[in-house]
């Protein structure tokens, strides 16, 4: 039934003219789902262009990652935050491979994509997956794969623990709940590769942290890791 209703969804996307997801306007074109006024007031970071940015600044000193950077800042009751829960909540698939269109732009500001071998989604539970009917992170994924022919696989890592909301938690506590939530399934499939962890919005960056401390297990992998957000 859900399969369905994101079928559905994106048919009518295709049928009915859209309306700005921002203002409302009828000012949108082709698969924007933002009019040009909305789309040049989105607080994009800069971080991609920047090696020694924020957000790569949170993994200092924990995991050795290559690179990591956000595309726009993430705030409450921002549009940013109605885009993801759209994402997250709506179901709107079509919603998620814009985000991820935009994503993809801002990334392609930096040469990080050139020597990417692997696009690993962070993983949802089984429940949580079943629930939504997708991964939002594979969404943001796909027009980075399509225009990259670099693979996603949603299977190489798992996650065997569906945790409790972390919205709330200290980055210590969110650490603590969260050890030995992922597992590799084929190391092989990891090793000698250099790949690029996605999300939609980093926060205190524990649950990313846990995922690539899962990963970095593995010898010879090399990890870097975008999100579409994050909050600062």
């Amino acid at each position: 039934m859900i399969k369905f209703h994101n079928y559905l969804k994106d048919f009518l996307h295709l049928v009915y003219p859209e309306v700005c997801m921002g203002c409302g306007s009828d000012e949108v074109s082709g698969e924007q789902l933002l009019c040009a006024q909305c789309f040049h007031s989105l607080p994009a970071t800069g971080f991609f262009g920047m090696e020694d940015n924020p957000v790569a600044q949170k993994f200092y000193g924990r995991e050795k990652i290559v690179h990591a950077a956000s595309a726009y800042f993430y705030s409450k009751d921002s549009l940013i935050q109605r885009l993801l829960a759209a994402l997250k909540y709506k179901q709107d698939k079509h919603c998620g491979r814009y985000l991820g269109s935009l994503l993809l732009n801002q990334m392609l500001q930096s040469e990080w994509l050139a020597d990417i071998d692997l696009l690993i989604p962070l993983p949802l539970s089984k429940e949580r997956k079943f629930q939504r009917g997708y991964n939002q992170s594979t969404l943001l994924a796909e027009p980075m794969s399509q225009k990259t022919g670099v693979p996603i696989d949603e299977e190489v890592v798992v996650r065997t623990v569906n945790t409790e909301t972390q919205t709330h938690k200290s980055r210590e506590e969110r650490w603590n709940s969260m050890q030995n939530i992922f597992r590799v399934t084929d190391a092989d499939k990891l090793k000698d590769k250099h790949v690029l962890v996605i999300d939609d919005v980093l926060t205190t960056g524990a649950t990313m942290e846990v995922l690539c401390n899962t990963i970095l297990r593995v010898p010879r992998v090399q990890v870097s890791v975008a999100t579409f957000a994050c909050a600062m």
